[in-house]
């Protein structure tokens, strides 16, 4: 760690990284995606890259170009319940769908806690599936 000599703050070196690993998250910019089979997906929300629970990793901004190319992007993680902020609707996303839950959260053995609101465009990052 290194103090700067102006105002005596820390200033933290950190020195980022230019080649990425399958299964790992990392950040270019504005851009955050998940590397799988040598090719990467993007996350377009906040709260979905959230939902995957993984730490991400700073690719090198003075570089010239991604060292992957980007295919697709990635809504929220299987397992994660979202509630539309617009009609109040709550889905169970279950193999990358959307399946609406149609009894209370506590008949499944939810609760309120592990809801995550979200947008209208956010739930159309996954298709419908069937209800449960």
């Amino acid at each position: 760690m290194v103090f700067n000599k102006k105002n005596r703050l820390p200033y933290i070196r950190y020195y980022p990284i230019s080649k990425v690993t399958n299964g790992l998250v990392y950040q270019y910019g504005d851009l955050i995606f998940l590397v799988n089979k040598g090719v990467g997906y993007r996350f377009d929300s906040h709260r979905a890259r959230a939902s995957w629970g993984m730490p991400t990793y700073s690719l090198n901004p003075r570089e010239d170009s991604l060292p992957v190319k980007i295919v697709g992007a990635l809504g929220f993680r299987d397992g994660t319940l979202i509630q539309n902020a617009k009609d109040g609707k709550i889905y169970l996303i279950s193999s990358a769908t959307r399946r609406l839950l149609t009894s209370p959260l506590d008949d499944y053995g939810f609760d309120n806690s592990q809801v995550v609101e979200v947008s209208d465009a956010e739930i159309q990052f996954h298709i419908e599936g069937e209800e449960i």
